[in-house]
C-alpha cells in the first residue's frame, strides 16, 4: 500500500514539474541591437495567415448515386502550434 501511495505521489510530481513553466531570467547583451532587427510586436488576437504547404493531393470518386467526391490532402505544418482554420478554393 505505501509504495503504491509513493508511486502516485512521485507520478503526481512528476505531471506536476513536466506541467510548469520555466522562470527564464533576462541578461544584459553587450552588443547593441539596430532598429531593423528588432521584431514588431504581433497582438495574440489577430492570426497570422499563410498558405500550408501541400505534399500530395489524392482524389477519390466514390461509387454512389449521386456522385461523391473525396479530396485528400496531406502536408507538413510548420510547428505544433500551427492549426488549418479554413479551406478555400
Amino acid at each position: 500500500m505505501k509504495k503504491l501511495l509513493l508511486f502516485i505521489t512521485l507520478l503526481f510530481l512528476t505531471g506536476l514539474v513536466a506541467c510548469g513553466g520555466s522562470d527564464e531570467t533576462e541578461t544584459a547583451d553587450s552588443t547593441p541591437t539596430s532598429a531593423a532587427n528588432t521584431p514588431t510586436a504581433v497582438s495574440n488576437d489577430t492570426p497570422l495567415q499563410q498558405e500550408a504547404s501541400v505534399d500530395s493531393i489524392e482524389i477519390l470518386i466514390l461509387e454512389s448515386f449521386p456522385v461523391q467526391v473525396n479530396v485528400r490532402a496531406r502536408g507538413d505544418l510548420p510547428d505544433g502550434c500551427t492549426t488549418i482554420d479554413n479551406v478555400t478554393t
